[in-house]
């Protein structure tokens, strides 16, 4: 788990951050340093549900709580998850591409 040592208001309203990570999640990274997301699990906020279906609950879904749910029906055209497993939790990352032949 990460921790931001530092942060600094530039002049064109972004935001500079100095922040520590431990060399296995620096290497999870793969190199990319460009549409890094900084997020925190302290700030889930909503009480959601897993369902399992199929011989011995195999399968899972995850459900979106009611309040997060986009009321019109949008089509994803491409969608990546990550699992990181952060000791006591584990989170799921899920990026879902509006627009089609848009790769991450």
């Amino acid at each position: 788990m990460g921790t931001i040592l530092s942060s600094k208001i530039l002049p064109d309203d972004r935001v500079k951050l100095r922040i520590c990570l431990n060399e296995e999640e620096a290497l999870s990274l793969g190199g990319c340093v460009k549409n890094v997301h900084v997020f925190s699990s302290d700030l889930c906020k909503y009480e959601s549900r897993v369902i399992e279906r199929g011989r011995d609950g195999v399968t899972k879904h995850f459900l979106v709580p009611s309040n997060l749910r986009d009321k019109t029906k949008r089509l994803f055209f491409g969608i990546k998850c990550q699992k990181i497993d952060m000791g006591n939790k584990d989170l799921y990352v899920y990026v879902l591409s509006r627009e089609r032949n848009i790769l991450f």
